[in-house]
């Protein structure tokens, strides 16, 4: 008895044939996929919360350009309100205090000379108070000079000297020179000094 064996020939349109439904039902089913992820899933993902609003990706981007004009704008009328300052009062103001010497370098000097003078212990030179006027130009000080002994006089005019020395004073207004006795500080020189700035 014979036995018969069929073997089906596979070709390439037997092939399409058999597998074309299974991939258009993939494609169908994918596609429905990615559009309900697009649709819901991926505008909640990629969504955030900026000033108030909730923006997608999309608006993000026109958000960024709205702002990067809006800071164009702020930054030319802060440029306009700044810089063009010639011939305005501003300017005069801003110029005139250009000229004038801060109070960091006036205390600073003064200090120094201050520190110069030698005393028995602790400082001979000591100022209570500093008035800087600098629409007058002058600076005021008031204070003492103390622990040099007797020598309290020759110290505050030591110390008057070396102020007349120093290239930013036009005039040191002399004090007047007295010596008084304090019984728990010893000998003191008060003084009153109208300085006048160059």
């Amino acid at each position: 008895m014979a036995t018969s064996t069929y073997k089906p020939t596979i070709t390439p349109a037997v092939i399409m044939h058999r597998t074309a439904l299974p991939f258009a039902l993939f494609a169908l089913v994918l596609t429905a996929l990615l559009l309900v992820s697009k649709l819901t899933v991926l505008p909640a993902l990629l969504s955030v919360e900026i000033a108030g609003a909730t923006r997608n990706v999309q608006d993000l981007k026109t958000y960024h350009e709205v702002l990067q004009v809006q800071i164009i704008k702020k930054q030319e009328q802060r440029n306009q309100l700044i810089l063009p300052m010639e011939g305005t009062d501003y300017r005069s103001l801003a110029d005139w205090k250009q000229e004038q010497y801060s109070l960091q370098f006036l205390l600073s000097e003064l200090s120094r000379l201050a520190m110069a003078i030698p005393a028995e212990n602790g400082t001979a030179v000591y100022m209570q108070s500093i008035r800087y006027y600098p629409i007058d130009n002058m600076v005021e000080i008031r204070g003492d000079v103390r622990n040099v002994g007797p020598r309290s006089m020759t110290a505050l005019a030591q110390f008057v000297e070396d102020l007349q020395q120093e290239s930013y004073i036009q005039e040191v207004q002399h004090p007047t020179f007295t010596r008084v006795e304090d019984p728990e500080l010893g000998f003191l020189s008060p003084f009153h000094l109208q300085i006048i700035l160059q």
